[in-house]
């Protein structure tokens, strides 16, 4: 493309993007086609095109013309991205609807725009695990392969605690909660949970030191364990009783975080 057609294309953009912002979509989608007539599949104004029409609903043409743009220039980051975004919203919207199998079909056509990408694997994995009596071997599969491409990943690690934990697989479970609790050290959730397992194991001390790191992150944890029956047996100790001495009634953070997948 030479400079002069490089200019006309930018100052056609320009206008497009200006009628977008200013919310007159039939001015800018006009534009937008016009400058597409005369430079097929540009990365740019298809991306403005096709986030037009995804506003205004046309879901299959936006996805149809980021697809294509992406075809005939493999190398646009920002066109892959947007229409990884796309699929995602795609996934997420029927995943609320509880469509498991098609939420995993979008999610799988973002993996093949990114293949390496763990959060892709892990959410594939938390969709599997809305319905565990049916797909319990699939979670784990997309969640042991996100951890084998970021052992890193604290809410990976934290979900897995919890599927172990709920086995009563208490040695797997403490692995992945400490290594959640590792990487992300301003998370209460995970040292309250392994305090629930050192109290089941009759360890009273370790399960007083993970409450206590727990509380000093967010104090309202101390009311939960104060109140939450896992920890009766601590009752009449100074420390467990200095918890719910301290901490006013209203705070208070409802056990149910602990359950389910993090997404």
């Amino acid at each position: 493309m030479s400079w002069i057609a490089r200019l006309q294309e930018r100052m056609l953009l320009a206008r497009a993007e200006t009628a977008w912002e200013e919310g007159e979509l039939e001015e800018a989608r006009r534009l937008l086609e016009a400058l597409l007539d005369r430079f097929p599949n540009a990365p740019e104004p298809t991306r403005l095109l096709a986030q037009i029409r995804w506003t205004e609903g046309s879901r299959d043409e936006a996805e149809a013309l980021l697809r294509r743009a992406l075809e005939h220039n493999p190398q646009a980051t920002a066109v892959r991205e947007d229409l990884k975004t796309l699929l995602l919203e795609r996934a997420f919207e029927a995943r609320e609807q509880g469509e498991v199998e098609t939420a995993v079909s979008w999610l799988r056509q973002a993996l093949e725009l990114s293949p390496t990408e763990a959060r892709l694997h892990y959410l594939i994995g938390c969709v599997y695990a809305d319905q565990p009596d049916r797909y319990a071997r699939e979670a784990f599969d997309a969640w042991f392969e996100a951890l084998r491409l970021r052992p890193d990943y604290p809410e990976l690690r934290f979900d897995l605690g919890q599927v172990y934990f709920e086995n009563d697989r208490f040695e797997e479970a403490k692995e992945h909660l400490q290594e959640a609790f590792r990487l992300r050290p301003d998370w209460p959730a995970p040292a309250y949970l392994l305090a629930v397992i050192a109290v089941r194991e009759g360890d009273h001390q370790t399960a007083m030191e993970y409450l206590l790191r727990a509380v000093a992150i967010n104090a309202a944890w101390g009311q939960t364990a104060w109140n939450d029956p896992e920890f009766a047996v601590l009752r009449g100790t100074p420390e467990f009783d200095a918890l719910g001495a301290a901490i006013p009634s209203s705070a208070f953070i409802p056990t149910e975080e602990l359950e389910g997948p993090q997404r």
